[in-house]
């Protein structure tokens, strides 16, 4: 998934990763900033999602480092790494909803909510990964621009 996985930080231009792995977002991560500004229920939630949404990309990247690594064959370690990802992914997509459904309620914008729920199949669940996958990539990059300017 993530052929970069083993360079260093500082060798890594997370908004680029994003755009290389089709994980782009329909709203911006400062229009979502802007969104929820001022109003108190609204930017928890959204600090909230982008916690749980680092949580869940840091253990997509532990389960594929583990099964690029797992030299052993070791199923466990897999099985226990994908369950918990698996949780983690519920919570991700359940916070993420709450959020949009937060804004409806308070008459705020969440348009973008329409491309994460259920296609005709009924799979949504990777458009959810992928945006909390997006979300993390976009607010670290984000992250280390600001350091860089203010050095």
């Amino acid at each position: 998934m993530f052929e970069n996985h083993m360079l260093q930080p500082e060798e890594v231009n997370f908004a680029e990763g994003a755009e290389n792995h089709n994980y782009r977002l329909d709203v911006s991560l400062e229009d979502l900033e802007e969104l929820t500004v001022g109003d108190e229920q609204l930017e928890k939630l959204l600090d909230e999602v982008l916690d749980i949404s680092f949580s869940y990309t840091e253990t997509v990247f532990e389960l594929e480092k583990v099964a690029i690594e797992n030299k052993t064959n070791d199923a466990s370690a897999i099985i226990m790494l994908g369950h918990k990802r698996g949780t983690i992914h519920n919570d991700t997509i359940n916070k993420i909803n709450e959020l949009a459904k937060t804004m409806e309620e308070k008459d705020v914008s969440n348009s973008w909510i329409k491309r994460l729920r259920p296609d005709a199949t009924g799979d949504n669940r990777a458009h959810y990964g992928r945006f909390a996958i997006a979300l993390t990539m976009y607010r670290v990059a984000n992250i280390k621009s600001k350091a860089e300017q203010e050095s």
